[in-house]
């Protein structure tokens, strides 16, 4: 497949496309006027002039592959679609126009919010730009093109990252956050030019370094329309968005409201990934390649349907759409075609954008079978993927589950992949809410999952541990509400995890009550001290280092406003939980150095009087014991999860010195009396060491 869509060689362009059952296949080009990325007002029009058209020849009458070339028009800004010519059942001519799916920049997208349709006028040889306004917005423009394709060649756009010695998966933490979300918000204190795009990422890079994060994983920026949602909040009748943007039209060109000048994008999303790597932090980035923004059959064609849908996506034995991912549509990543287009779609953004990892979001659907949809017992594609040479230093996180089919712990781990671990997130949640029987799991969760995954290694760390993701309930409000309220989404509060395991500590929501203020601070950090000190990569979503709340919208995916956005005003006023963070993650750092990544380690359970550990479903305390005998060290944890203080009785020959208290001001522990004998409070966790790091 490779050398599909519109490639640049040298002077020349050359084309190819696989395209099914047409006549006639050509290619258009168009002149963009610099005007169009003007302040254009709403309900205006840009007229884009024709500047030639291409005929492409099919060049294999079996795989019916459409090709051609052209010189480069280096002088002009030039936008392309392809033309096909087909003839329905009775005879009669269809004209189609289809937006090449493999180009790497697009046009349509440039401003956030603003609604641009595009419509080619054959007769006299143009393509007329609407830049439409919400209120005139009608059915028959939804049906317009969103998207035009755009000449680009990135190898012009020369930006080395430093390199860089990238740590163990195991010590990995992970900060999960909207390019948007991160300094849309006044408070960011960013330049109005710089919110919300690559460039204000950039000038948030120190802060999470200095935080102790190390890889920055991104929600899509493949190219998305956020207008394609049409509810409205009942609550203000404002348009709602598809902020989050799991909704891919182009899986090679970004998203161009991310960037402060939509013509040079390229140039500043690789320098906001060189300033990562300066500060010794990955990229990842959340893909989606299990679905696309056509949707079902009543959906928008961008391309897919028109090049040939039988190819593209899975359907059922009726002939109807597959709907694994509950967008309507399921990309059939079985076939040969397919299958190189993801594995090129990740090159491109490893080798010439500098990526350094992808979260596959709906890993299940690549594994379904190319004809029945089921689920094939050998994960192929997952790992051709892993073994691809040119991806070998890429890393690869799975989400192993689509809207039909659970698949933790099988598919993803025989192809060698991370998987987020949602068994760890429900467990620690229910620990944390103070449900009984969770003794068994929480050990299970911390010691890295292995009744799921089986032993980790020094090279292979199967289980992503984390509580929150963008999907669902922040840090915070597991602990302030135990229903979501997502009234806000326009679907009569029906989104939604219904199944959260949270605890609103005594009343829903707000509060001034200081008794349940004080323990919803203390499930707080003590959910922190969980994370940080499980066996594996740590992934936290941001401004849960400070407690941001949505007030308990638990799937704010349409919400592009000041619940979904980062208010950095918060960070100050919480400094103090920042600083906990903070040096909760320095701890971290100091257990995965002297034990987690060690191969000479033994872990031991014992319960609050020192003895053998009770699994018993009313047991809610525990103690562990980390032995390295390479380092002579032993890390000791005490555990209690009941809402009321308990004395610990400790077994240890060398003295103790405690590092962490999880109940105390910015972590720090005091001294114990008695080092055989702790008491330690309600919902919080006391660490000490014996030796020296």
């Amino acid at each position: 497949m490779h050398g599909f869509g519109v490639q640049i060689d040298g002077g020349y362009c050359k084309v190819s496309f696989p395209i099914h059952y047409a006549i006639k296949v050509e290619l258009w080009l168009f002149g963009v006027p610099l005007s169009f990325f003007g302040n254009q007002p709403d309900n205006s029009t840009e007229i884009l002039p024709l500047l030639r058209k291409l005929d492409l020849s099919k060049s294999s009458k079996v795989h019916e592959v459409w090709q051609g070339q052209f010189e480069y028009p280096i002088s002009n800004l030039t936008a392309y679609l392809v033309k096909v010519l087909r003839a329905d059942s009775n005879g009669n001519s269809i004209t189609e126009w289809i937006l090449d799916p493999f180009a790497r920049n697009s046009l349509g997208g440039e401003l956030w919010g603003k609604i641009i349709t595009f419509e080619v006028d054959e007769k006299i040889g143009l393509l007329r730009a609407f830049f439409e306004s919400e209120k005139s917005l009608s059915k028959s423009s939804l049906e317009k093109l969103r998207r035009v394709a755009l000449l680009t060649d990135i190898e012009r756009v020369k930006i080395e990252s430093a390199r860089f010695s990238k740590k163990s998966l195991g010590e990995l933490v992970i900060y999960e956050c909207h390019v948007r979300g991160m300094t849309q918000h006044h408070s960011s204190e960013v330049p109005v030019r710089h919110r919300g795009n690559f460039s204000g990422m950039k000038q948030k890079i120190k802060y999470l370094s200095n935080l102790g994060v190390n890889v920055v994983e991104l929600l899509p920026i493949f190219d998305f329309d956020e207008n394609e949602n049409q509810l409205k909040n009942p609550e203000n009748h404002q348009n709602l968005k598809n902020y989050w943007g799991y909704s891919p039209i182009l899986w090679f060109a970004p998203k161009k409201a991310y960037a402060e000048n939509p013509l040079d994008w390229h140039r500043e999303f690789k320098e906001f990934v060189q300033d990562c790597h300066f500060h010794k932090i990955e990229v990842w980035l959340d893909v989606v390649y299990n679905h696309s923004a056509e949707q079902d059959a009543e959906g928008p064609k961008y391309h897919f349907k028109m090049m040939d849908q039988d190819t593209w996506y899975l359907n059922t034995q009726e002939g109807e759409f597959h709907n694994a991912s509950g967008c309507g549509n399921t990309l059939r990543c079985s076939h040969p075609l397919v299958k190189q287009f993801i594995l090129e779609s990740l090159q491109y953004w490893h080798e010439v954008m500098g990526v350094d990892g992808f979260r596959f979001d709906l890993t299940s659907i690549l594994n379904r079978h190319q004809d029945t949809g089921d689920f094939k017992d050998f994960p192929n594609l997952l790992w051709e993927l892993r073994q691809e040479p040119r991806l070998k230093n890429v890393r690869l996180i799975a989400e192993p589950w689509d809207a039909h089919g659970y698949d933790l712990g099988r598919v993803a781990k025989q192809a060698g992949w991370t998987e987020w671990n949602d068994r760890y997130r429900d467990t620690i949640r229910k620990v944390l809410s103070g449900n009984v029987g969770q003794g068994f799991a929480l050990k299970d969760a911390i010691e890295g999952s292995p009744s799921i995954f089986g032993e980790s290694s020094l090279n292979y760390w199967p289980s992503l541990n984390f509580i929150t993701s963008h999907d669902g309930f922040t840090l915070w409000d597991l602990f302030c509400y135990s229903k979501k309220h997502n009234q806000a989404n326009g679907e009569n509060n029906h989104d939604g995890h219904a199944a959260n395991f949270s605890n609103n500590s005594g009343v829903e929501g707000p509060t001034d009550n200081q008794q349940i203020l004080k323990l919803r601070e203390q499930k707080w950090r003590m959910a922190w001290t969980i994370l940080a000190i499980s066996r594996g990569p740590m992934m936290f979503v941001a401004g849960d280092e400070w407690g941001r709340t949505q007030y308990g919208n638990n799937n704010a995916y349409c919400q592009d406003n000041e619940l979904s956005w980062l208010n950095w005003q918060e960070s100050e006023t919480n400094s103090k939980r920042v600083e906990f963070v903070r040096r909760l993650l320095s701890l971290r750092e100091k257990l995965c150095r002297s034990c987690w990544i060690s191969s000479s380690l033994t872990i031991r359970w014992f319960n609050s009087k020192g003895e053998e550990a009770d699994w018993s479903p009313h047991v809610r305390s525990f103690v562990w014991k980390i032995e390295n005998f390479k380092e002579g060290m032993n890390w000791w944890f005490l555990c209690n999860s009941y809402d009321a203080q308990l004395l610990f009785s400790i077994n240890e020959e060398k003295s103790i010195s405690w590092q962490w208290d999880s109940n105390n001001y910015l972590g720090m522990a005091q001294d114990q009396p008695n080092e055989k004998f702790v008491e330690l409070g309600s919902f919080s966790i006391l660490i000490g060491t014996t030796g020296e790091f």
